[in-house]
C-alpha cells in the first residue's frame, strides 16, 4: 500500500514559548512569515483559507494570530486591506461594514468561554466588532454564510466607560462570553468607528480557556510523489494539514 509522506523541510518549532509568552514583534513576524500557508498556495495547497500571497492584517486572510492573553494594539488602522467588503452589512450587526479595522485569529486550546475586553487608548474613542467561527470555512463564506457570526457589537460607548466586548458586562457595549469548543479557529474583526489613531489593547482575562503558549512550526507540507523522500518536480503542496511535534 502506497503510503503518505509527510515531509517537513527546514522545520523549525519554538518551544521557547511554553516558558515565556512571544513579544508581539515576534507574533507579527510569525504572522507575516506564514510559510506553511504561502507555499502551500504557490505549490497547489487548497486550503479553505490559504492565501496566494501576503495579505495585510485588515484582510481576513491576513489575521493576527493572538497568541497571548493581554495583545496591545498602539496604533489603529486606516481603510479596508487589499479584500474590501468582507462583512455582508445586511446580516451582520456592523451595519456600517468594515470601517477602519483589523483580524485577529484565536485557535480554542479548550472547551469553555472565550471573552475579552478592548479597552481604547483614548476615552472618546468607539470601537465595534465581530466574531466569526471559520473552523470549516474560507473567509469568503463570510458574505455567504451568516451563521458564521457568533457575536457582534455595534453600540456606542457609554458612560463611565468606553471598554466594550464580549465580557458579560452590563453596558450597551459589551456582549455574554462566547461557547467554543476545542480546536475551533474564531475570527475578531475590530472596527474603528472613530477613524483615529490611538489604538487599543485587546484583553483576553474573561476567557476560561487558556490563549496563551502559542508555538509556530515552519516549513513546506507536500506529497512525495515517487517516495524518495526528497522535493523533486513533480510533487505538490498540500494546504492546512495539521502537523504535530512530540513528545
Amino acid at each position: 500500500m502506497k503510503k503518505l509522506t509527510l515531509l517537513i523541510l527546514v522545520a523549525f518549532i519554538s518551544f521557547a514559548a511554553y516558558a515565556q509568552q512571544p513579544s508581539n514583534a515576534a507574533i507579527e513576524a510569525a504572522k507575516r512569515d506564514r510559510l506553511m500557508d504561502i507555499l502551500a498556495a504557490k505549490n497547489g495547497g487548497n486550503g479553505a483559507n490559504q492565501v496566494t500571497d501576503l495579505e495585510p492584517e485588515q484582510d481576513c486572510l491576513g489575521a493576527i494570530t493572538v497568541c497571548q492573553s493581554l495583545y496591545i494594539q498602539p496604533n489603529s488602522y486606516t481603510g479596508q486591506g487589499n479584500a474590501t467588503n468582507e462583512i455582508d452589512n445586511t446580516t451582520s450587526c456592523l451595519g456600517a461594514g468594515e470601517l477602519n479595522g483589523v483580524w485577529y485569529k484565536i485557535v480554542a486550546a479548550g472547551q469553555g468561554f472565550l471573552g475579552f475586553n478592548i479597552t481604547p487608548n483614548s476615552n472618546t474613542d468607539d470601537y465595534d466588532w465581530a466574531v466569526f467561527d471559520l473552523t470549516y470555512s474560507p473567509c469568503t463564506a463570510l458574505l455567504t454564510d451568516p451563521t458564521l457570526e457568533v457575536s457582534c457589537n455595534f453600540s456606542g460607548s457609554t458612560f463611565p466607560t468606553t471598554v466594550t466586548g464580549a465580557n458579560g458586562g452590563p453596558n450597551p457595549q459589551d456582549e455574554t462570553l462566547i461557547a467554543v469548543l476545542p480546536g475551533h479557529v474564531y475570527y475578531i474583526y475590530i472596527s474603528n468607528f472613530s477613524s483615529t489613531q490611538t489604538g487599543y489593547t485587546l484583553d483576553f482575562s474573561p476567557s476560561t480557556i487558556p490563549i496563551g503558549n502559542c508555538s509556530f512550526i515552519y516549513g513546506n507540507v507536500y506529497y512525495d510523489t515517487n517516495q524518495n523522500c526528497q522535493r523533486n518536480g513533480n510533487d505538490f503542496g498540500l494546504g492546512h494539514q495539521i502537523v504535530y511535534a512530540t513528545p
